[in-house]
């Protein structure tokens, strides 16, 4: 084989086994969210280290590409919860990202936005294979869910399941993290 066609070959190779592979347990988003937010006393809220996330930008940046890489077919055949844990998780990891596309020159992610678009409409990712926006998860995924809509009034009931569910593994309300902040 020609050199050229050694080099065509490794590079799909390499390509091949750097697709991301999404974890359904979470557990990479699940590391940096332990070692970059930390619970508040009053464990209601929490405040993230985004110089931390800064740092680990590489690491985050293969959690979003894992979740950017699961196919619409692959994400309705999952069970609800496990639907519900990945959008409430995509929406907090891309929130992350945006907000560090500017980081440490922003004040608010409100100044992400326009005149004329709000931050959460922007479209810069990909999720199920379609461009989207953090609007679409919450708007036109996650409050039309009925788990959602039986007990409490949306936005309620979205903070609440973002704070409790972060991600799928993290502890009940009430409870600590173990996290480190930098």
């Amino acid at each position: 084989m020609t050199t050229r066609r050694w080099l065509a070959l490794l590079l799909a190779l390499f390509c091949s086994l750097a697709r991301a592979q999404f974890d359904p347990s979470h557990s990479a988003w699940d590391g940096l969210v332990k070692r970059h937010v930390q619970w508040l006393p009053d464990n209601r809220q929490s405040r993230v280290d985004y110089a931390a996330f800064q740092r680990d930008r590489g690491e985050l940046k293969r959690v979003l590409d894992a979740m950017s890489a699961v196919s619409r077919p692959t994400f309705d055949g999952w069970p609800r919860e496990q639907r519900m844990a990945f959008l409430i998780n995509a929406y907090n990891a891309f929130t992350v990202e945006l907000i560090l596309t500017k980081y440490p020159d922003l004040k608010s992610i409100k100044d992400l936005g326009t005149l004329f678009q709000s931050p959460w409409r922007l479209r810069f990712f990909t999720l199920l294979g379609e461009p989207r926006h953090l609007d679409w998860i919450e708007h036109e995924q996650l409050r039309r869910s009925t788990a959602i809509r039986a007990c409490t009034p949306p936005s309620t009931a979205l903070r609440s399941a973002a704070r409790r569910c972060a991600t799928r593994r993290s502890p009940p309300p009430g409870s600590r993290p173990s996290s480190k902040t930098a």
